[in-house]
């Protein structure tokens, strides 16, 4: 099959990338696979930005000739013998060498050694990942000894060996991405292996860090709020969740509902500026000692009136933090458990006040320091406390104008007109 065929899906400039890296390639007599996504969503007819490139070593002539020719710089890891770059027309390539890996215990970064192209295959994730091809004259040839494109073409992700997930437990969200992405379904073996892999939980022999960056990028794919709600994945999902919700016991309908209401609150979210990912996984971490003392603020806040008590109350919380009260004026806390509550009222009311907060925080103050000195108030201890007197005026008399607010604050310190 001729590449531009193979690769008709991809924008002009992947594939003109593509044929230069060839061309250098051919011209230093570098021996080459292109694999992983690329090369799956190449098969699967869709897009794909992130070029997987496998060398049998690192050629400094070679690489500095790529560099060139790209326009680029890239970056080394000696450790797992791999470089990185990224290009203007926002393409990533990644370089590596044939590599075995080991795992001294499950959970660990892998020791990587040299190794063939059998080794390079067996060290990556899944089947769909593992298809390696070369380009000569044009024309694709294909390797694949693990069926990959039988499997893409079945919609099945399946894992290329026994202990895959026990090694390296982020592949259990890199399946669910796959399988949310793509549609597709796992393979029997592979989720009999998954499951095992968490009721030995898994996720405990690697950092929250590790767990936490993988886990943002499954949240991040489009089609996660469907399947989260899918009973189908629900006891992949219970265990998952466990990880970070050991401080607070949060049921899976509780996330259930937390994940919606971010979903359905997007522009409050964009308002206070928050990622509803990040949040997401910082808010169902929280521990129960913490959320007692959100849910104590949230019953004052609808208790306030006036624009200035609104204003002074929530000006001492971040936006993280009021959106925090927010959330959990839905939740009651019973024997160390955290149970939903039908609250619709204090939803709204939390939800009004708050968003007339965001709207009160973009009044600027009609006067100044400047303007005090020039009716003649001296600087002194009273200073302050006119000008917090004159914000409070302006912000609970809406249409208020500069000279009416110097008339008011005259008449409450008894100053001539």
């Amino acid at each position: 099959m001729k590449i531009k065929f193979f690769f008709n899906k991809q924008p002009y400039f992947v594939v003109k990338t593509l044929k230069k890296f060839i061309k250098i390639s051919e011209m230093y007599e570098e021996k080459y696979y292109i694999v992983g996504g690329v090369i799956r969503d190449a098969i699967l007819c869709k897009t794909n930005y992130d070029i997987d490139i496998v060398l049998t070593q690192f050629n400094p002539s070679f690489i500095k000739e790529l560099e060139k020719e790209l326009d680029t710089c890239f970056s080394f890891s000696k450790k797992f013998n791999t470089a990185k770059a990224y290009l203007k027309n926002g393409i990533s390539i990644d370089l590596n060498v044939q590599r075995k890996e080991t795992y001294p215990f499950n959970g660990s970064l892998p020791i990587v050694s040299f190794g063939d192209e059998k080794s390079d295959i067996l060290r990556r994730d899944f089947t769909i990942n593992s298809i390696y091809i070369k380009i000569l004259n044009e024309t694709v040839d294909i390797f694949d000894p693990v069926n990959g494109i039988k499997d893409l073409k079945n919609r099945k992700i399946c894992f290329l060996k026994e202990n895959s997930f026990l090694e390296d437990p982020t592949r259990i969200l890199r399946g669910l991405k796959f399988a949310f992405r793509y549609s597709f379904s796992f393979e029997k073996n592979t989720k009999l292996a998954l499951l095992d892999a968490l009721k030995q939980d898994c996720f405990s022999t690697i950092s929250s860090e590790r767990l936490k960056k993988e886990f943002l990028l499954l949240l991040k794919e489009p089609t996660f709020h469907i399947y989260l709600n899918k009973n189908k994945y629900n006891k992949i999902f219970e265990y998952i969740f466990s990880f970070f919700t050991k401080e607070n016991n949060l049921s899976l309908n509780n996330i259930k509902f937390i994940f919606k209401f971010l979903v359905l609150n997007t522009s409050l979210l964009k308002k206070l500026n928050i990622d509803k990912y990040y949040f997401f996984v910082f808010f169902i971490s929280l521990s129960t000692e913490e959320i007692e003392k959100i849910t104590f603020h949230s019953k004052n806040i609808i208790n306030l009136n006036k624009n200035s008590e609104i204003y002074f109350y929530l000006n001492n919380f971040s936006n993280q933090e009021l959106l925090l009260i927010m959330l959990y004026s839905n939740f009651k806390i019973e024997n160390t458990k955290l149970l939903l509550k039908n609250s619709q009222f204090m939803k709204k009311s939390l939800n009004k006040i708050i968003t007339k907060f965001l709207y009160l925080k973009k009044i600027t103050p009609l006067l100044s320091g400047n303007d005090l000195l020039k009716i003649e108030i001296p600087q002194g201890k009273e200073f302050t406390n006119i000008l917090n007197f004159a914000y409070t005026f302006q912000l609970n008399n809406k249409n208020i104008t500069k000279k009416v607010l110097i008339r008011e604050v005259k008449k409450i310190y008894g100053l001539s007109s």
